[in-house]
């Protein structure tokens, strides 16, 4: 029995325009949107997905200044070395475009695709962008962590309820 494959050729797929508010995901931290970020950009959840060619689409991220990092954790990064005074800066003080670009980049895949996908990601901390012509689709990221904290609470007050309940 023969078999039949077929390949969808880059200049075949037509690539979306996604968009995400940062603003509305105030609650999360990067971690959880990053791969939200990523499978978009990669073309993992189209149907036509190949990991060979490009299928990926672009991004769109407004309010960058609202996405969570965290605050404990001091990030250096040594932009000219051999140079006192110019070279070492704190990542925190710069916009956080640079440290949103170094993430979802090393999250990407490696290979021929990954220098092409770097240019798909397009990063604002405002509201305004100059995509507007394009027809843009809203990214949704489900908060999975509320309900786990949410359930904890309710088990800790449950348990200290009865063991308040068993003393009288």
């Amino acid at each position: 029995m023969k078999t039949l494959t077929s390949f969808i050729l880059p200049s075949a797929h037509r690539k979306k325009w996604y968009i995400l508010d940062c603003k509305m995901y105030q609650s999360l931290s990067f971690g959880r949107i990053a791969p939200a970020i990523v499978q978009t950009l990669i073309g993992k959840n189209n149907s036509s997905y190949d990991p060979s060619t490009d299928v990926g689409n672009y991004v769109i991220l407004i309010n960058a200044e609202y996405i969570k990092f965290d605050p404990e954790i001091e990030r250096f990064h040594v932009f000219r070395p051999g140079h006192p005074g110019k070279s070492l800066k704190r990542l925190t003080t710069i916009t956080p475009q640079l440290i949103i670009e170094a993430c979802i980049f090393n999250m990407l895949p490696n290979g021929f695709t990954k220098k092409h996908l770097k240019k798909q990601l397009k990063i604002y901390n405002g509201d305004q962008h100059p995509h507007t012509p394009q027809s843009l689709h809203q990214i949704t990221i489900n908060n999975n962590n509320n309900n786990k904290t949410k359930r904890v609470a309710l088990c800790d007050y449950y348990e200290k309820k009865n063991t308040f309940d068993s003393i009288l």
